[in-house]
């Protein structure tokens, strides 16, 4: 599954151009709307402590996908690609939520979206093989880091109201 596959733009960094829809070009397969619920936001609407709340919300939300294509005897591999493609839209259209362009650009620009196959790669160079790449890929899928969540005042374990839909 390449990274335009998973829901992001042609661009080999998964930048989120600034659009009208911030679900624009998003595979509906791994819309975070429809796929974890979360409301439909308008682009450009939402602080920066919003967005993460926004975003740890729908990393929350993500292990309920993850029953349901496991109750439906999805493979392993797929189950792995779905996640990551899930994970991947999330983060792109949390991006577009964003008020602070420059502070979106940012993350565009550094915190990149991996395609799942550089995750493999990056799995396996850990030396991790079989299955064990899969269960990881998935495992990460839903885990942010802490030192980022902290520095918002977001519990990932309660992360707090959704905004107002705006």
């Amino acid at each position: 599954m390449t990274g335009t596959e998973a829901g992001q733009h042609s661009d080999p960094h998964g930048s989120a151009s600034r659009l009208a829809d911030p679900r624009s070009g998003i595979d509906p397969q791994f819309d975070p709307v429809t796929q974890l619920g979360l409301g439909p936001y308008a682009a450009e609407s939402l602080s920066d402590a919003e967005t993460r709340r926004v975003y740890v919300e729908g990393e929350r939300r993500m292990p309920a996908v993850l029953a349901q294509l496991t109750e439906s005897g999805v493979d392993l591999e797929t189950r792995a690609q779905m996640m990551h493609g899930l994970r991947v839209a999330l983060r792109v259209w949390t991006r577009r939520l964003m008020t602070n362009k420059q502070g979106s650009e940012a993350l565009e620009t550094f915190e990149r979206n991996p395609t799942f196959e550089e995750l493999v790669a990056a799995k396996q160079g850990k030396g991790l093989d079989g299955d064990q790449v899969y269960e990881s890929i998935i495992e990460s899928s839903t885990r942010s880091r802490p030192e980022v969540n902290q520095a918002y005042g977001v519990d990932p374990g309660d992360p707090g109201p959704l905004p107002p839909i705006r």
